[in-house]
């Protein structure tokens, strides 16, 4: 009876060391495979028939028993607990990045600092654009245009316009070599304007006067003759009706190189009135 007792208690030493050893490895496959052993032991291992058994002995023995029962639940509750919380390497590789891939793919947080700008951060060079700070650009509301053209005689070129057309400039030569301006308001009201031709040169034993005058501007075409020579006109526009800018005009015009006609440079500056 001894005997049977010691074989007994060391069937179950044997599935409870398994299952043990199974559980420190971390790995649930074993842990399955130490329970098929158990299972897979003779019946005479793993339950005790106590027919003939009495007394004390048999009350030992139904200890014994039931508590290898209490540890078997035991360890099924580990073995689920495993099975539910632990993965195959091969599912781990389909799910989860290495390191060695991750370093591949992914940049460290200094590295990133180091090469791009936090959220609200501000570029060395935001306060500058194609190089140029801000004093290189025109501030305030406003836009100025500029035009050159070249014009022979009996011909008309646009010189300049304003956004969106309100003011256009041409430069026309007549036949007789005469240049001149031709300026269209299409602004669709009359257009209050200050003309400056600049200085007149005094005549002999006289002295000088300022060439400027009040020139309004009508709706359509308002044409200024100017000088064979060169010459130069400022123009300022007064905001007015839907027109609610202040234009300043310069043109200067002078007889072109290759004779029989003008050039001219001009100039528009506009700003909110």
């Amino acid at each position: 009876m001894a005997e049977y007792l010691k074989f007994r208690l060391s069937a179950a030493r044997v599935g409870v060391s398994m299952a043990l050893l199974a559980l420190l490895a971390g790995i649930a496959d074993r842990v399955e495979s130490a329970r098929a052993a158990v299972r897979a032991q003779p019946a005479a291992a793993s339950f005790l028939k106590l027919n003939g058994i009495t007394g004390n002995t048999k009350s030992a023995f139904l200890k014994v028993e039931s508590k290898y029962y209490k540890l078997q639940n035991a360890l099924t509750k580990v073995e689920n607990t495993l099975a539910a919380k632990v993965v195959t390497i091969a599912s781990a590789n389909a799910t989860f990045l290495t390191i060695k891939d991750a370093n591949a793919q992914f940049m460290k947080s200094d590295q990133a600092f180091g090469t791009f700008l936090t959220l609200g951060g501000t570029a060395a060079n935001s306060n500058e654009l194609g190089g140029l700070s801000p004093d290189a650009f025109f501030q305030g509301q406003g836009n100025v245009v500029t035009g050159a053209v070249t014009v022979t005689k009996s011909s008309q070129q646009q010189l300049l316009a304003s956004p969106g057309g309100i003011i256009v400039v041409d430069l026309g030569v007549d036949s007789d070599g005469v240049p001149s301006l031709t300026i269209q308001n299409n602004a669709g009201n009359e257009l209050p304007a200050v003309q400056d031709l600049g200085e007149s040169p005094p005549p002999a034993g006289g002295t000088g006067s300022q060439s400027t005058s009040s020139q309004n501007l009508p709706t359509g075409q308002t044409t200024l003759t100017l000088s064979t020579a060169a010459s130069q006109l400022h123009l300022q526009i007064f905001p007015a009706g839907s027109f609610d800018q202040v234009a300043t005009l310069t043109v200067s015009v002078e007889p072109a190189l290759n004779g029989g006609g003008f050039s001219a440079v001009g100039q528009m500056l506009n700003g909110a009135g």
